[in-house]
């Protein structure tokens, strides 16, 4: 009887770490979109400043402007992230003591999560959302 609670208690923590060590280790997409926002009439923009948006220890320079040898008028980023729990600083010109704005957001296991960086410089409360990924059968 010994035997079998000990292999059934073996079971059972190597099932938890597990389940653990997959919702710790899930990557998920971060799309950061930062064109322009009209809300009650009033445009919003980022202008042609470099923003460097810090998400956990992952710096993502952007600009919303196109230089002359690119030809790219995307005005979305993605990056990958892994894990539950983030934080997400923004601040101008690579000056980190000149922070923007600083705050925390989580992303649940199936989702990724879309950013809005006006929004966010603006202090909105839509910045954040998230998105079920839908897998293809």
């Amino acid at each position: 009887m010994k035997k079998w609670i000990i292999k059934i208690s073996f079971v059972a923590v190597i099932v938890v770490l597990g389940v653990l060590l997959f919702f710790f280790g899930r990557q998920h997409e971060i799309i950061i979109e930062y064109g322009d926002i009209k809300i009650n009439e009033t445009e919003y923009s980022i202008g042609e400043e470099l923003y460097i948006v810090k998400i956990d220890s992952e710096k993502i320079e952007i600009q919303n402007k196109t230089s002359k040898f690119s030809r790219s008028t995307s005005t979305l980023k993605t990056s990958k992230i892994v894990g539950p729990n983030h934080s997400i600083e923004v601040y101008k010109n690579d000056s980190p003591g000149e922070t923007i704005r600083k705050d925390n957001f989580s992303v649940e296991i199936n989702n990724n999560a879309k950013i809005n960086l006006v929004s966010f410089i603006n202090g909105f409360d839509d910045w954040y959302s998230q998105k079920k990924i839908v897998y293809d059968e």
